[in-house]
């Protein structure tokens, strides 16, 4: 919406100048400071495209673990199954004899996911991805790259 702005003010100073309304240095002065907003501005949205990119990269590693995560414990040795559970969990604690494990954010959307049992059958996607999606999406924008890194590093490493 703002560099559609910056072309309109262009286009009304362009008339302004031709029409006789201002001169040529005036001109040429607010000309140059709305083209420089104008380059900013596509900077900008350069920027927020590879953000998204990024993010979607990310989410589709958090897919493609989320997905394996079961077999890739099962299948694992000792110590693969200890970095998946630290990849996987936030919050371990210990209670008398009983351990207590909470699923890592990221997992606890996809793990508590609403059901659509009235949906139409015919859907190619059903709502609840894409709910879960917007949400995962929401919160990879938020992670720090380097907390989601280090979890990915250690997956691929281990597995």
């Amino acid at each position: 919406m703002r560099l559609e702005h910056l072309k309109d003010r262009l286009l009304k100073l362009t008339d302004a100048y031709i029409d006789g309304i201002l001169e040529k240095e005036t001109y040429l002065d607010k000309k140059n400071t709305l083209i420089l907003e104008e380059k900013d501005v596509k900077e900008n949205l350069v920027k927020l495209d590879r953000t998204e990119h990024k993010v979607i990269e990310r989410i589709e590693k958090y897919l493609e673990l989320a997905n394996n995560a079961y077999l890739s414990y099962k299948m694992g040795n000792p110590s693969q199954k200890r970095e998946l559970v630290k990849i996987t969990t936030s919050n371990l604690t210990v209670e008398g004899k009983k351990v207590i494990i909470e699923l890592d954010y990221s997992f606890t959307l996809a793990e508590k996911r609403p059901e659509n049992s009235n949906g139409d059958p015919y859907r190619d996607v059903p709502r609840t991805l894409e709910t879960l999606f917007s949400k995962l999406f929401e919160y990879f924008s938020k992670e720090s790259p380097d907390m989601y890194s280090e979890r990915t590093r250690l997956f691929e490493k281990t597995f």
